[in-house]
């Protein structure tokens, strides 16, 4: 039986029990939960499951109604062949922004106990600051390398067998914006290669639609700082200009879009303990351009065999244009070749 609270916006459920094929595998003699818009402190819905590599599982969440503006949920997992595992994460949301806190602790792996206590960690926090400043984190780091691959988590962003720490704080307006960004990597492989990291980066957008009629102007521009815990690697500071001139042309049944760009990229590199025969040179410089013109049909019609379906084609062709250049005195920081679309 359920009794519904309006006021206090709580059920309460007496002697409730859930059946599986007709046998009652959950029974409480009383439950309450909340209702509409309302929290509760208490449990979650537990789930089990097997698996080969941890064997039987039950994960128990508990809710915890700390305040309006924060709350917690912990996690107790049980693993038959690893342990129990705790995990958390905590909400917050305030004047500064809105972030969480989240959390993983096997005190012992019994599944590998040469790894001893295994955890995960991670932070984010975003924030809009008067309409104009934006902040951002997302710093997560774990106890191995091998953690992903051992234990199901969802902690942190990884690219490439790496896990992204990273900080920026930005600073936008109606034609252009400006960022600051630190980034660095903990690497989830055994290597002998290190990242590099970006100790900053400074950036700057500048947009002008329609600086004249049917004319677009944009610029991107970066100033990039590169370290390494490498002793055989380069570090290096690199300056970067990408301005463009775009004349989009668009109409019901069609678009035609030609752009002009040049790419200015200036290295200032330094090559203590680097290995000469590599061929990189202290500075090195580049002007590279590109020209694209793009141009696309919308076609349709009514079908005949369905009514109320349209049938659509669209045709498209590109020219693309970039010369080749050579770039092999320069290190690879954190450049990839260049694909714009085919």
């Amino acid at each position: 039986s359920i009794y519904i609270d309006q006021n206090e916006e709580e059920a309460t459920f007496y002697n409730p029990r859930m059946n599986v094929a007709g046998v009652p595998v959950f029974y409480l003699p009383i439950l309450t939960v909340p209702i509409g818009d309302t929290r509760k402190t208490g449990f979650l819905y537990p789930s089990f499951s097997y698996g080969s590599s941890n064997g039987y599982e039950s994960n128990i969440p508990i809710y915890w109604n700390l305040a309006e503006n924060y709350d917690l949920q912990t996690d107790i997992k049980n693993m038959q062949k690893r342990g129990i595992q705790l995990n958390s994460e905590f909400r917050y949301l305030n004047d500064f922004g809105s972030g969480s806190i989240v959390s993983e602790y096997l005190p012992e792996d019994a599944k590998y106990s040469e790894y001893g206590s295994r955890w995960g960690s991670q932070w984010t926090h975003n924030a809009i600051i008067n309409n104009s400043w934006l902040l951002g984190v997302d710093y997560s780091q774990v106890s191995d390398i091998d953690y992903f691959s051992d234990l199901s988590s969802d902690i942190g962003s990884q690219q490439d067998g790496q896990l992204v720490q990273e900080g920026q704080v930005s600073y936008r307006s109606t034609h252009w914006d400006l960022t600051l960004l630190t980034r660095d990597f903990q690497i989830l492989s055994s290597t002998d290669s290190e990242p590099y990291r970006l100790l900053p980066q400074l950036t700057y957008n500048y947009y002008a639609p329609e600086l004249l009629r049917y004319l677009d102007f944009n610029l991107a521009s970066s100033i990039s700082n590169f370290e390494t815990d490498s002793d055989d690697d380069p570090e290096a500071v690199r300056l970067h200009a990408e301005p463009s001139l775009s004349v989009p042309l668009a109409t019901t049944w069609g678009s035609w879009t030609t752009e002009a760009r040049l790419f200015s990229t200036y290295y200032e590199q330094d090559l203590e303990n680097v290995d000469e025969s590599l061929g990189y040179t202290d500075t090195a410089s580049f002007v590279i351009p590109q020209f694209r013109t793009n141009v696309g049909l919308v076609m349709e019609r009514d079908t005949t065999i369905f009514n109320g379906y349209t049938q659509t084609i669209e045709p498209r062709i590109q020219y693309l244009y970039v010369p080749e250049k050579d770039q092999s005195n320069v290190a690879f920081y954190d450049t990839t070749l260049l694909e714009a679309d085919y």
